[in-house]
């Protein structure tokens, strides 16, 4: 298993958003701790992967390096089941953001794919998370922000919507201030809190 080398994550997270490229190599030194979580949570790598989390080019080459095929559990699938209306609002360029998501072959499961240059001002500001509750044609309470940094957590905020973020992002620790209405661990956490009956 490759080391975590801090230093790597931190020289690439501040150039990441200079290209596709390097957006690329910040992801394969992050995905590190990808399987550093894994491995302490006894997952075992086997299968087909799909990174439900801000993956780019560079964390499917990791996992291809680490395992000749991975597996995760799929929970698009449960939220779209649920009737559930889900799109990516990042702070990424869109032409990437998109690529990625098609790449990954779950670009149907999104009503829209937003990213840093779709709009005048990117995240926190709510101009995002406006257009797509236009879009979808649903008001504040019908919508929640899903996400795993502070910037997530003040656009929600901002918005004027509830947040709920995942710990095992790239930034947890900025997940205390402001804190989200919700923190949760795993992906599944969120799907069993969203698709509880009185919820769905």
């Amino acid at each position: 298993m490759r080391r975590i080398d801090s230093a790597a994550i931190k020289a690439h997270a501040d150039l990441r958003f200079r290209s596709e490229y390097d957006y690329a190599l910040f992801e394969y030194f992050r995905s590190a701790k990808v399987f550093a979580f894994l491995d302490q949570s006894g997952v075992r790598l086997e299968g087909r992967v799909l990174d439900m989390g801000c993956g780019g080019g560079g964390m499917p080459l990791s996992f291809a390096e680490e395992t000749a095929s991975v597996v995760a559990i799929d929970l698009i699938d449960r939220f779209r089941d649920a009737g559930k209306r889900m799109a990516v609002l990042t702070n990424k360029p869109v032409r990437m953001s998109r690529h990625i998501i098609e790449g990954l072959g779950v670009g149907e499961h999104f009503f829209q794919i937003y990213g840093g240059n779709s709009f005048e001002r990117k995240k926190p500001h709510p101009m995002g998370v406006e257009a797509l509750m236009q879009e979808a044609g649903v008001g504040k309470s019908d919508t929640l922000m899903v996400g795993d940094s502070a910037v997530d957590v003040q656009t929600a905020r901002n918005a004027g919507i509830p947040c709920c973020g995942l710990t095992y992002g790239f930034q947890p620790e900025t997940l205390a201030n402001p804190a989200p209405d919700l923190l949760f661990d795993r992906m599944e956490q969120l799907a069993d809190w969203l698709l509880l009956p009185a919820r769905a």
